[in-house]
């Protein structure tokens, strides 16, 4: 076993974060050595079983560019591989291996055997290349690292609808207070899209910024939910009704099913009848009007936009106009954003476009994903990015893009 990966002094088995240490793992790997997935060429889907009751999915596309890791299902996958935590915690330590565990059937294998041959042969690339390599703990979800720099795990789309509502939840729980003081116990949500699920827990009995988050709680929940990911989104904007939810089998509730109607309840008086999320109905015209990109980390970062716009409608004034955004991937445009501070004086207006559209007279921004949402947490210096042509578009632009993105995140009460 390499010295390096390791599981910290003082970290019980238990309390690793396979998803969190699994996505670093990887991922460093694909830095370090980006001409890895040519070697490979297929698309896996790994599916890491968590207690309890839990399965979080990973799609690992080794079939172009230097390779990309991120949650949804795809059509291409060429090899399924289904694993407890704790074997995959094993694995990745080297203290055992993939043919080993397929083997004693520990990991079961859903396609050809060539494809874990080349699976085995990643998994000791990624070994020798990873030898800092550290296990994550559970309790860091969505706050700064590093002194003020972020974590972006949480804020890597994996395609759900319902990570936009959490992430709205999260945010408007840790500025309105009365909505957590109404509300107690552990709650888990299972959101289920097509064969992938996405489970979230809201904990009422943690402090505020710590209590929504991705994966389950190592407490008992009060009740579990599970829910289709398109109702669930459309019964937290008021648009489904949750008694018609449960009447007809689209709404499943394990324990207090009060909790759900309380939570309900909460939230839209909170949100709809006083009016404490101005953000949802811009929120909600994205949000029903196309489908989310899974593994890109700006379409979370276009939804916090939003919720900050709304606390300043000065910025209708103070930037106007419209700017074009082409996303990008090592280069390549993966999705197209265009920002209307015309629309109305409250809030810019964010409309995907189709990657097939052509912008030549507007104000056009090219910006690679994970800049796009560097910038928007703070943690890019925009003038320098442009100056350099690590962000590519008019030098002018500069100053209104800071206004844009740089906005301070408001913790008060509106």
């Amino acid at each position: 076993m390499s010295s390096a990966q390791s599981i910290p002094q003082q970290m019980m088995t238990s309390d690793i974060d396979i998803d969190r240490s699994f996505e670093t793992w990887v991922n460093t790997s694909l830095q370090r050595k980006p001409d890895l997935a040519q070697k490979i060429n297929c698309v896996y889907q790994i599916n890491i079983r968590q207690k309890p009751n839990s399965v979080s999915t990973w799609i690992l596309d080794l079939s172009q560019g230097s390779g990309a890791l991120y949650r949804q299902a795809k059509n291409e996958v060429k090899c399924s591989l289904t694993i407890d935590e704790s074997d995959l915690i094993q694995a990745i330590m080297n203290k055992s291996h993939l043919h080993k565990l397929f083997f004693e059937r520990k990991m079961s294998l859903k396609g050809t055997r060539v494809a874990l041959e080349k699976l085995q042969q990643f998994w000791v690339e990624t070994d020798k290349c990873n030898e800092d390599f550290k296990f994550i703990s559970k309790g860091t979800h969505d706050k700064p690292i590093n002194g003020n720099q972020w974590d972006l795990f949480d804020f890597t789309s994996n395609g759900f609808k319902s990570d936009i509502i959490f992430h709205t939840l999260k945010n408007r729980m840790h500025e309105e207070e009365d909505i957590v003081r109404k509300l107690t116990g552990i709650m888990q949500f299972d959101i289920t899209k097509d064969e992938t699920k996405s489970v979230w827990t809201i904990d009422f009995t943690k402090p505020l910024g710590q209590n929504v988050y991705r994966g389950t709680s190592p407490e008992k929940p009060v009740c579990i939910l599970t829910m289709g990911d398109e109702d669930f989104a459309k019964m937290m904007v008021n648009k489904f009704n949750p008694q018609k939810a449960f009447m007809l089998g689209k709404m499943k509730v394990k324990g207090q099913i009060l909790s759900i109607y309380k939570l309900f309840t909460v939230w839209v008086e909170a949100a709809f009848k006083k009016k404490k999320a101005p953000e949802v109905p811009y929120i909600e015209n994205i949000l029903f009007n196309s489908d989310l990109i899974p593994g890109l980390k700006s379409e979370i970062m276009v939804f916090r936009l939003i919720q900050r716009f709304v606390k300043c409608p000065q910025l209708c004034a103070e930037v106007g106009g419209f700017y074009y955004f082409d996303i990008t991937i090592d280069g390549k445009v993966v999705s197209k954003w265009k920002l209307d501070f015309t629309e109305n004086k409250v809030c810019g207006i964010f409309t995907r476009q189709p990657l097939d559209s052509q912008q030549t007279s507007q104000p056009l921004i090219v910006i690679e994903d994970e800049d796009f949402a560097l910038i928007s947490l703070n943690q890019l210096d925009i003038q320098k990015a442009m100056t350099s042509q690590r962000i590519k578009g008019d030098i002018k632009l500069a100053p209104k893009l800071v206004k844009i993105f740089q906005l301070p995140v408001i913790h008060s009460k509106l």
